[in-house]
């Protein structure tokens, strides 16, 4: 599925965590896609946010239950967020201004939650490599002014 959105010509631009950035490059590489054609741009968290991160508790049963679906996540994620997306928005056309609709139909907003859910899974015994993208995602949704309500 990845080799018909993402070509050997297209440049692949990635900003996040180094960790993050380290699966996505792998992720690529898998593919074939050129190192070339992989462009960086890193960023962290202030310490304290990594730090109060840590103190967040989940039990052994919780970590189990997320990792045990993350081979899941891996084989089937964008199919999983595409479906999603199309209840999303179909139960709740009202949410679909806060979404680029481009990145919808081509593709690239289903597996970027894929890709998140999933390095979440695989990173569940290490909570803090997921603050970047968790600040990220928190980042885009003010930005977009959405509200408690907006999540059905």
């Amino acid at each position: 599925m990845i080799k018909k959105i993402i070509t050997p010509e297209t440049e692949v631009y990635i900003c996040g965590s180094v960790p993050f950035m380290n699966k996505v490059e792998e992720y690529l590489s898998q593919f074939g896609h050129p190192l070339s054609q992989i462009h960086i741009e890193a960023y962290q968290p202030s310490l304290s946010l990594i730090k109060d991160a840590a103190k967040m508790s989940i039990t052994e049963e919780q970590k189990r239950i997320v990792k045990s679906t993350a081979p899941i996540l891996k084989e089937n994620g964008k199919e999983i967020t595409s479906i999603f997306y199309k209840q999303l928005f179909k139960s709740h056309p009202e949410l679909l201004n806060l979404f680029n609709q481009t990145n919808q139909k081509i593709g690239t907003q289903p597996l970027a939650l894929a890709n998140t859910v999933y390095f979440a899974a695989e990173n569940i015994d290490n909570l803090e490599v997921l603050m970047p993208q968790v600040l990220t995602i928190a980042n885009k949704h003010r930005a977009l002014t959405v509200q408690p309500e907006h999540y059905p």
